[in-house]
């Protein structure tokens, strides 16, 4: 490939590219020259994607292992609000993630970054200002929360902007390791999350309302930062790439993305079903405190790391045999928080934790192959709009799991109360659930993504 076509493929788009070669300078060296910027100028921008991915996580993750207990505790409410709070976050997110393939039409990807960010820090004001019980009325508290939440929510969109630029932008032979390295960091932040949201309550005496306050002061800080990384490294300013074809005469990418997308829908909403009620089941089930809760935490958060830093070594078996290991591994991560016997008794603590390690390592591998196959599968000009339908399917999943999770603790509590009984109802039920939901579309993958056993050039 000849330097001008490498540079072409990877980041300016075909018309700036001609316009620099019309100055008047020698094409070599001028090409040479271009080729070394914007190779540096595509590595900044995935280095800013990459952190701003990372912050985001840690100010989402680093409210868990509070939140739930400053809810029931604090406020005295059942824990179906907090679940309420996370479907109002992933219901807006939801907006948000569909908004921006209208967006990215009219704005650039820059702008658009920095608008979400500036918007975000503002939730993390309200969030970590306001909480104080007997100072600011509980009804007040909670309206703020949701506002707080739904303003979070609709500036998540940040995490579709990332795989629509790599998909449209970076060479076809380097998406897999720029989306790669883009779920890395998300996953480091995730890891980094909720110990942090563990250390603060540790280190202020499980204090629910200063340790509640906390992840809300960082959150504004993690988001002014992420929007000077974004000013100053992200400095790709043209409009992506549109459509020029009707999308129906591409059948192969339709299935993909079909089929990603219910993939995408029912792992996140097993995911963030278990995330929702992690902490609560932790205090209530086994007496672990917020504090207490931080080995949980980090070695689940471990686990998605160790997936997202091998994730390379890991896809060269293929997507059609990895597919079938993530969905077979979490299968048996389910499996072990089933109750075996007496449904009132409490599961044993290495049962919860090596289920937890699992669940949340290999849920995260297949969400990071389900992505990575689906950009290598849409060409440039289709990537704004249906790389962005499977981060919105996934994020339907985020609305519907936590409302799920927490309604059969819940209703596990009511039915027996006094026991173990609510956890291992939402135990039960979870496992069997997330198992049936993902069947269907693992099935359809195995023999699909046979396609993507070897590298095509047919459909981009």
């Amino acid at each position: 490939m000849s330097d001008e076509a490498e540079v072409q493929g990877r980041f300016l788009p075909r018309e700036a590219e001609r316009n620099e070669n019309s100055d008047g300078l020698d094409i070599a060296d001028h090409s040479s020259k271009a080729v070394r910027d914007h190779v540096y100028q595509e590595a900044s921008a995935i280095w800013a994607i990459s952190l701003v991915n990372m912050f985001t996580a840690i100010s989402w993750n680093a409210f868990l292992p509070t939140m739930p207990l400053y809810v029931t505790q604090q406020l005295d409410l059942p824990i179906d609000t907090f679940g309420m709070l996370v479907a109002t976050y992933s219901v807006c997110s939801m907006l948000s993630f569909a908004s921006v393939p209208f967006l990215l039409r009219t704005h650039t990807p820059r702008a658009l970054y920095m608008w979400f960010l500036a918007c975000r820090a503002l939730s993390g004001v309200l969030h970590g200002f306001f909480l104080i019980p007997g100072v600011i009325p509980r009804e007040m508290i909670m309206s703020i929360l949701y506002i707080s939440r739904a303003v979070h929510g609709l500036t998540v969109g940040t995490n579709a902007i990332g795989p629509v630029w790599i998909g449209a932008r970076v060479a076809q032979d380097t998406k897999v390791a720029a989306i790669s390295s883009t779920f890395t960091y998300i996953l480091l932040g995730v890891t980094l999350g909720p110990p942090l949201g563990s250390a603060f309550a540790f280190s202020l005496g499980d204090n629910l309302i200063l340790s509640s306050m906390v992840p809300g002061w960082l959150s504004t800080f993690l988001n002014l930062v992420s929007f000077e990384i974004i000013r100053r490294a992200f400095t790709d300013s043209a409009l992506l790439p549109q459509p020029r074809q009707d999308f129906s005469d591409t059948k192969t990418p339709w299935l993909v993305v079909t089929v990603s997308s219910l993939y995408s829908l029912f792992n996140m909403a097993s995911y963030v079903a278990f995330e929702a009620t992690f902490g609560t089941i932790l205090f209530d089930e086994l007496a672990v405190s917020a504090g207490a809760a931080l080995p949980y935490w980090l070695a689940s958060g471990c686990a998605m790391l160790a997936v997202g830093m091998h994730f390379k070594r890991l896809i060269r078996c293929g997507p059609r045999i990895l597919v079938v290991i993530c969905f077979a591994m979490t299968c048996i991560s389910f499996i072990l928080f089933v109750p075996f016997g007496d449904l009132n008794r409490a599961i044993s603590k290495w049962r919860m934790g090596t289920g937890a390690i699992l669940a949340y390592g290999f849920m995260t591998c297949a969400n990071i192959l389900v992505t990575a196959t689906l950009s290598r599968a849409l060409p440039p000009t289709l990537q704004g709009k249906w790389a962005s339908f499977n981060q919105l399917a996934g994020q339907i999943g985020r609305t519907l799991g936590p409302l799920y999770g927490t309604w059969a603790y819940t209703t596990g509590q009511m039915l027996r109360p006094g026991t173990h009984f609510g956890a291992n109802f939402f135990f039960l039920t979870w496992a069997v659930t997330a198992i049936g939901s993902l069947l269907l579309p693992v099935a359809c993958m195995v023999p699909f993504f046979a396609v993507f056993d070897t590298p095509l050039t047919t459909l981009t």
